[in-house]
């Protein structure tokens, strides 16, 4: 899956962590310079995850048809199973885009590490065969 274009890396890093196979919703609010919530639905926004920052390639990427969109201003998506199921346990990287007139809007964009494990809470390295 492509990333959208311009994503930027600024600002405040969150993990989020999350066991292989299982579910994780989320909200997220998009706030202004103000620290006020932006009650207005952004023409595109994206959560991505790719193993690193300079990556054109998403491994899991949730867009507007994949939120839903509440009025007081909230973005709320899921992390299904079948998004981590293939992938290695690891530390990935993760943002949330909107984007307007074609621009990834660049006030606050939340990104962070995203961390798979599992439930057994043990560090488990992967090889490939």
């Amino acid at each position: 899956m492509k990333c959208p274009q311009n994503t930027p890396i600024v600002g405040n890093l969150q993990t989020l962590s999350i066991n292989r196979g299982t579910t994780l919703s989320l909200k997220a609010q998009r706030i202004n310079y103000n620290s006020e919530p932006i009650l207005e639905k952004a023409q595109e926004i994206y959560f991505v995850v790719k193993k690193r920052w300079t990556d054109q390639e998403a491994l899991i990427i949730k867009d507007l048809n994949d939120m839903t969109f509440t009025e007081d201003g909230y973005y709320h998506f899921t992390i299904n199973p079948t998004d981590t199921e293939n992938l290695p346990y690891g530390t990935y990287v993760w943002d949330f885009t909107p984007v307007e007139n074609d621009n990834a809007y660049r006030a606050k964009p939340a990104h962070g590490y995203f961390v798979i494990g599992n439930s057994a809470g043990w560090i488990i390295n992967e090889t490939e065969d």
